[in-house]
């Protein structure tokens, strides 16, 4: 198997978020203390947690002028109306 870049990348993203979501960094966040009403541990998780999403959707996230990820029925459906009589 060969790993591409964004591959690569999205393997770092889940080894840092099993850095970040680990006991040095929880005993951080692990305090008496209140953001909006909201203990900041759940603060601190949901926060890493959104960001780590935001990031793997940066790398998966397939573009337009991507050509070898087409969707096969698309295209059919596509030549078939440019076939279509007038």
């Amino acid at each position: 198997m060969v790993l591409t870049r964004n591959h690569k990348k999205v393997i770092a993203i889940t080894l840092l978020a099993g850095l970040l979501i680990n006991y040095p960094w929880l005993a951080l966040f692990s305090k008496n203390t209140f953001v909006f009403g909201i203990p900041i541990l759940y603060v601190y998780l949901f926060g890493i947690w959104a960001v780590l999403i935001l990031c793997v959707r940066k790398f998966v996230d397939r573009h337009p002028q991507d050509k070898k990820h087409t969707n096969p029925l698309s295209e059919s459906l596509n030549q078939t109306k440019r076939n279509a009589p007038k």
